[in-house]
Formats: C-alpha cells, structure tokens, sequence
C-alpha cells in the first residue's frame, strides 16, 4: 500500500511529515492499513449475513455483495489513504502562514547577532518552541537532524520539501543553499521576508477590492428592489394577475421577508469568509 500510495502521489511521504499526521510514513501506512483491514473485514461480512440471513438471499449472492462492497471500501480506502495527509497538508499551511513572520524575526535576530544558522534553529526550538508552537513540527525535524550529525544543507532541504508554507519554504531552502555556498544568510532572510509582504500586500488589495465588489452589489439590491416593487404594483393596478400566487401582497412579502434577508446574510457570511483569512 505504502509502494502504491508513493506511485499516486511522490510526495505523500513529505505531506504526512508536514502535516503532522504521523511522525513517519510506516507509522501511518500501519495504523490506515490496521483501520481498513478492519473494515474491510467487518462490515462486507456482515452485510452478506444480512442478505443471507435477514433477505433469504442465496449463499452464492450474498458473498458476492460482500466481496463487491469489501472491493469498493478497499477503493475508498487507497483513495482517502492519499487524501487526508494532503487535505491536512494544505490546512496546516494557512495556519503557519501568516505567522512566517514570528519565525523569521526569531531567526533573523538570532543570526545579525552572531549565531549561525545551526545554533540559530536550535536555540529557537530551546527557547521559543511555545511561542512558535505551530512550527514545532519543522523545528524538531531541524534540530534533531542537526544533533543527528546530518549535514546542514541536506537537513534545510528536506525540512523545505516536509514544511507546507510556501514562505517558510522558500527560507529554508535559501538557507539551504547559503550554508551549502557560504553565501549571505541576511540577503536570504531579507529576500523572503520582502517577498512574503509584497504577497501579504496584494492579498489585502484584491480582498478590498472584492469586498467593494459585495457592497456594490448589496446597495444595488437595496437600491432597486423598492423600485422594482414598484414598477409591478402599478403593472398589477393596471393588469390584475389571473393567479393569486403572483399577487402584489406575496411579491412584497417575498422581498421584504426572504430576499433582502436571505441576500444580506449571504454576502455578509461572504464578506466574513474573506476577512477571516487575514491574519495579523
């Protein structure tokens, strides 16, 4: 399953690092394959005693639904197996994102006053690992492999390929490459933290621009909707409907009660999505 799930997806192994799934790929194959044989196991088999029992199906049939429905949890299985590190991959990514900013001032203030880049994770991971909780799973990777004895730049590498956020990303694997070249760490810092604002600024542009965009369209409802009401009053004093369901007084209920309330609420629930992913 593990050579299965690897062949669907290459990066399988680094999701469930990173999302913190399980500490190791074997660890989650184990416990995911443990689940389903169970299932698998269990629930085909009783639903073949059930229509062999209870529906009086024949023997031959009755294990044949089994055996079909233990195929298609098995299917289900092998694809929520590939699913759920992914899913939760992306997750831990828009909670370690707008936080980048904490880890790299820790960082960067570790390293312009003299540490290097080993010391400079091991003291964060000794010091602050409370305070950067939502990087704990980067920081232990870092900092046990630098204990390890593994050389640096391997360690930067596949902490980048394990991490989800794309800033933090990006750092690590600057930082990779500095301590491969012996080229400048601040230049790499400053690079990514610059990048990361220059991101966080056009996201806060485009989402003032889509939340003009919502209160443009919900004062044009409320703009029109009293006129358009209008409008069909006097069509109806001139032209009285020939069924009662489009009568005047059930026009008027319908915005008054159901539309305006049902299309505030949605732009509100809107707006309040969009707002709740900016994250200071």
């Amino acid at each position: 399953m593990k050579r299965l799930g690897l062949s669907l997806n290459p990066d399988l192994e680094y999701q469930v690092l990173g999302s913190g799934v399980a500490k190791s790929l074997d660890e989650y194959t184990g416990s995911f394959l443990a689940l389903l044989l169970l299932l698998v196991a269990g629930i085909p088999s009783l639903l073949a005693l059930y229509f062999y029992l209870v529906r009086r199906f024949p023997l031959p049939a009755s294990l044949t639904l089994g055996a079909g429905f233990a195929f298609s949890l098995g299917l289900i299985g092998l694809a929520l197996y590939i699913m759920l590190p992914s899913m939760a991959y992306k997750g831990r990514a828009g909670k370690l994102e707008p936080r980048f900013l904490s880890f790299a001032s820790a960082l960067a203030t570790r390293i312009l006053a003299g540490s290097g880049i080993a010391a400079a994770f091991i003291d964060i991971w000794e010091r602050e690992r409370e305070e950067l909780k939502e990087f704990n799973i980067e920081l232990e990777y870092i900092t046990s492999s630098i204990k390890a004895g593994i050389p640096l730049e391997k360690v930067l590498g596949e902490a980048a390929k394990i991490t989800p956020s794309p800033s933090l990303k990006s750092l690590l694997g600057g930082l990779a490459a500095a301590a491969k070249t012996g080229s400048s760490v601040e230049e790499v810092i400053e690079t990514v933290v610059s990048e990361y604002l220059y991101a966080s600024e056009s996201y806060v542009e485009n989402l003032s621009s889509s939340l003009g965009a919502l209160l443009e369209i919900f004062v044009a409802i409320g703009a029109m909707l009293p006129v358009a009401v209008g409008v069909v009053a006097l069509l109806f004093a001139i032209q009285p409907p020939r069924t009662p369901l489009l009568s005047f007084d059930n026009i008027l209920f319908l915005s008054t009660f159901i539309l305006i309330p049902a299309t505030s609420a949605a732009i509100a629930v809107m707006a309040d999505s969009m707002v709740s992913r900016v994250r200071v």
